[in-house]
């Protein structure tokens, strides 16, 4: 359950940035023994509830375990990584974008509740105890959030978008959103995360052009050898192998959606030799890039 390290999925639709998702990981499924999302981010607010199992969580380098119960609610653009210890376990995620709340017209909503929020200047805290104080009000936002966006019935967006409000809302009155504080995180914890969005985020804009080690290691302010060592201890990958890994998924994205031949996909993905993508695909994919198509298979 690997997944890109800067999340480009898009969760919802531009109309609806919201989604929500069950995860449960059993016997005989590519991950029988635990779940595991490598370190990533993105823009989106991610609400996770424990149903089953133990989890640990990682925020910008901060760890915690999670029980079943707990909550955890990771901000937008936060650096984060989730692994299960339990087989069998069990999840549910709720998704948003949280420029939806935002409103064109800046009221005194906007301005002390939302305005602040956006700016990540109030918070809501990482991880909420079943056991906790505040666990009843935020269990129940959060629990009716997921709920209402796995069960997908009608008008379910706008209900979910006047929950959020309600639960911003009813979280500033109540004194259950946190004020940030000065970041947790020293100068070189806060530059070893930056480094590591700098050199994802330029793979990722150029893995379709002709890159070099030396080209990333410029990217990311630091020597190859010193990348190299640090990419593999923060994301299990090397540089290179990580941007083989993305060119491959985008490849395997194109033979899902256009119709374009194996050949023009290799180009248009950075490889200058066939032979060489089609043996790295199979090696990833687990088949061949023609096999892939045959398949329609949705990663």
């Amino acid at each position: 359950m690997d997944s890109t390290l800067k999340e480009n999925v898009p969760h919802g639709t531009p109309q609806k940035p919201m989604a929500a998702m069950h995860f449960q990981v059993p016997a005989g499924s590519a991950c029988p023994d635990h779940f595991f999302v490598r370190r990533h981010w993105h823009d989106n607010v991610e609400m996770i509830k424990i149903l089953r199992g133990t989890f640990k969580v990682e925020i910008d380098l901060e760890e915690d375990f999670l029980e079943p119960g707990d909550i955890c609610i990771v901000g937008g653009g936060k650096l984060h990584q989730l692994r299960g210890f339990t087989p069998g376990s069990i999840h549910d995620v709720f998704l948003f974008h949280p420029g939806l709340l935002s409103f064109a017209y800046n009221d005194g909503f906007q301005e002390e509740v939302l305005a602040p929020w956006l700016e990540q200047k109030l918070c809501f805290p990482q991880v909420i105890r079943k056991n906790s104080a505040e666990y009843k009000f935020y269990g129940r936002y959060v629990s009716e959030l997921i709920d209402l966006g796995l069960e997908a019935g009608e008008d379910w967006y706008f209900r979910c978008k006047m929950k959020l409000l309600d639960f911003l809302y009813q979280g500033w009155k109540g004194g259950y959103l946190l004020k940030k504080a000065g970041s947790p995180l020293s100068p070189g914890e806060r530059e070893m995360i930056d480094r590591y969005k700098r050199t994802v985020s330029f793979i990722e804009e150029h893995f379709s052009k002709k890159l070099t080690l030396d080209d990333i290691a410029g990217a990311a302010r630091c020597s190859s050898p010193y990348l190299c060592r640090f990419f593999k201890n923060m994301s299990g990958y090397s540089p290179v192998e990580y941007l083989i890994f993305y060119r491959v998924h985008q490849a395997a994205a194109m033979l899902e959606e256009t119709t374009k031949n194996i050949l023009e996909i290799s180009m248009d993905c950075g490889f200058d030799n066939t032979s060489y993508f089609i043996r790295k695909f199979r090696q990833i994919m687990g088949m061949t890039p023609g096999q892939y198509r045959k398949t329609g298979r949705v990663k």
